[in-house]
């Protein structure tokens, strides 16, 4: 959906303004969030020009990272409905959702649920190994990302519709039951505290 140009300029801009993550969080992300205004290109950005790159990004409407943009939202953007406020899935499709914090798990029980043993990859097999560079930090724009107390609160803030996106993931997913999904929503609020529902809100923004 984007250039690699258009994704180069993102990471671009962030990057004259911010040296690190938590510069962009605890600063890039204060209020107010107004995204009314094009994104400016050029150097010497003002510190609101800079939020609103900040905000942009972490909200997912600009390219800065691939990741940043295609989130669990855009994703899965096909099967939401679109009439409501809240993320809500259209019908009555069947996730599967695999947690990075609960891999082996989740991917045991889906390949179960499939036909299969239940077996995930042998750790001898892996050999401690990065798969596709994940562990890799030469084309990070920001490689300590460190949070602080207001940067990980404005963060959580900032991604209040993905994190109701992700809510709802974990509720309609197939291979979760309700003790996985209150395990998520407890790690959930130990990064979030501002998240206490289990289920998705609407995001009023300041």
């Amino acid at each position: 959906e984007f250039s690699k140009n258009t994704l180069h300029c993102g990471a671009l801009m962030l990057g004259s303004c911010y040296k690190t993550f938590d510069d962009l969080t605890a600063v890039g992300l204060l209020p107010p969030r107004d995204l009314s205004n094009r994104l400016p290109i050029r150097k010497d950005l003002t510190p609101d020009e800079c939020g609103h790159w900040a905000w942009s990004a972490v909200e997912g409407a600009i390219p800065a990272s691939y990741h940043n943009h295609f989130n669990y939202e855009w994703y899965l953007r096909p099967l939401l409905d679109a009439g409501h406020a809240r993320p809500q899935l259209d019908g009555d499709k069947e996730i599967f959702v695999v947690r990075a914090e609960h891999l082996d798990d989740d991917w045991s029980k889906i390949d179960k649920m499939v036909g299969g043993t239940g077996e995930t990859v042998p750790s001898d097999l892996t050999d401690g190994s990065a798969i596709f560079g994940s562990t890799s930090d030469k084309h990070l724009l920001a490689t300590n990302t460190t949070l602080s107390e207001t940067g990980a609160l404005n963060l959580c803030r900032a991604l209040c519709r993905e994190i109701q996106v992700y809510k709802m993931l974990l509720f309609r997913a197939a291979n979760l039951d309700m003790a996985d999904f209150n395990q998520s929503m407890t790690e959930l609020r130990e990064y979030c505290p501002e998240e206490p529902d289990d289920s998705p809100r609407r995001c009023e923004y300041y």
